[in-house]
């Protein structure tokens, strides 16, 4: 079978999911009893869902395959995989998870379906672009501008911030990835990309972070990290689970609300008043928040940099062959809100220029 990339799914799962579920479950009777079918979303994951029969619990019941593309790194499953079983239900538990790439072309996971739709468009995370992802937005604009996501994400990011973090901790410490969660190691981590990407002009970005770091009150807890509307799914009006933990982090519930809040904000919205909307969009979110948990001013903005650092990065990533179109923030429109937004901040730092390639 193919590898996996950016862009391009694993030519064919069936046959190398079936043989390796037989053996992992010791059931050579095992079938499939719904074939695997790729779900839409997600720029860092191919995913399909399944069903077997013949199969034991938990093993009966609807799956998610996630296998990760080629610039994601193979142990993220092994964080993931941790941290959500020890969240779980609150975040869907693995069955089975592999950094070995021999099975199907790429480091994958096997869990339960969460029940229910995501918050806001399922296909947001699909690669479609900016403009893409607008015309999705445009197409559900009243679940989008009048629905009840603001106050279902802020309740959301809420419930988690108040969750122990003990469970959490001893679960990575066990796999050896509990330092991964402290704001030190993901700091480090962005200073290297930046070196390795050459992207000189967000440098001052990155180290108002580093600095302010260690300034931030406690208490800190479990954030997400990445907690937008397309990451919690809703059933019956209850949000039933939260997904992709890929950027968990112990910080103030602060920066988790400002990264959310920037990155909606600077999404380019071309349509009357956007701004405006998008604005009363995340003011409808931080009241709920807010309603249950109170929000450290400092942290909120640590969180927005953090988002607008990231986002600019992505772009560094994508020039540099290293990730993929860095939606929905990839024209530039969303360059210059994200620059701006530094700015404010005392942040002030530039997306470097391409570099030009020798003929």
């Amino acid at each position: 079978m193919g590898t996996t990339d950016f862009g391009q799914a694993p030519e064919s799962i069936e046959r190398p999911l079936h043989e390796l579920l037989r053996a992992k479950l010791a059931r050579p009777e095992l079938d499939f009893a719904e074939m695997p079918t790729r779900l839409l979303g997600g720029n860092h994951t191919f995913v399909y869902t399944f069903r077997l029969s013949g199969a034991p619990d938990p093993w009966n019941r609807p799956l998610v395959l996630r296998i990760l593309r080629a610039h994601r790194a193979a142990n993220e499953v092994v964080f993931e995989s941790a941290l959500q079983n020890a969240l779980s239900p609150l975040a869907p538990r693995v069955l089975l998870h592999e950094v070995d790439p021999k099975p199907l072309g790429a480091a994958f996971q096997v869990m339960e379906r969460v029940v229910g739709r995501a918050l806001l468009l399922e296909d947001m995370g699909r690669d479609i672009g900016q403009l893409g992802m607008v015309r999705e937005t445009l197409r559900g604009f009243g679940r989008s501008v009048l629905g009840p996501w603001p106050r279902l994400l802020g309740e959301t990011h809420a419930r988690l911030h108040a969750l122990p973090t003990e469970p959490v901790l001893a679960a990575l410490e066990a796999v050896g990835m509990g330092a991964r969660l402290t704001l030190e190691v993901r700091l480090a981590h962005w200073g290297a990309e930046l070196g390795e990407l050459g992207l000189q002009g967000l440098r001052p970005a990155h180290a108002w972070l580093c600095q302010r770091a260690p300034k931030l009150a406690e208490p800190f807890c479990l954030c997400h990290g990445d907690l937008f509307p397309n990451q919690v799914f809703e059933a019956g009006g209850r949000v039933s689970a939260v997904i992709d933990w890929a950027d968990a982090l112990l910080a103030p519930g602060g920066v988790d609300v400002g990264y959310v809040c920037a990155g909606i904000e600077d999404i380019p919205f071309p349509v009357p008043g956007g701004r405006i909307i998008q604005r009363r969009l995340t003011g409808r979110f931080r009241a709920a928040y807010e309603a249950q948990r109170a929000l450290d001013p400092e942290a909120l903005r640590f969180g927005e940099v953090m988002r607008a650092l990231h986002a600019l990065m992505g772009h560094g990533r994508h020039r540099a062959g290293r990730g993929p179109v860095p939606v929905p923030y990839d024209s530039p429109a969303a360059v210059r809100r994200l620059e701006a937004r530094l700015a404010r901040h005392g942040a002030d730092a530039r997306l470097d220029p391409p570099r030009r390639r020798d003929p």
